[in-house]
């Protein structure tokens, strides 16, 4: 397997995790925090340097449909993810497992 395709190996791992936001804080959640720090540690194991980006952004700037909207939550929100050193590059690109394939089936927005 190149290094290329194990790069892809491990996203694709932790980006199928399917997506969970807990509902209390004694549950694990797998979206926009603990993916990409799972991501990041399997990277650090075939010697990748990645750096953990947050960014903030609001609700309704994001296309959601309006029932989703009328939930509770904080604006502005946060969501992490990750920017990977490609070694024979020395670039820095965005790397973001968060959304899972499933959720692609689904309409959700991407």
């Amino acid at each position: 397997m190149s290094d290329r395709e194990e790069r892809v190996r491990l996203f694709r791992m932790a980006r199928d995790i399917p997506f969970r936001t807990p509902l209390n804080t004694e549950e694990q959640g797998y979206a926009c925090v603990a993916k990409p720090e799972i991501l990041d540690r399997m990277l650090q194991t075939i010697g990748l340097e990645s750096r953990h980006i947050i960014a903030k952004f609001l609700w309704e700037d994001v296309n959601l449909p309006e029932k989703v909207l009328k939930y509770n939550h904080e604006d502005p929100e946060t969501h992490e993810y990750l920017e990977v050193k490609i070694p024979e590059t020395d670039e820095w690109v965005v790397v973001d497992p968060t959304w899972d394939s499933l959720i692609t089936t689904m309409a959700f927005p991407t």
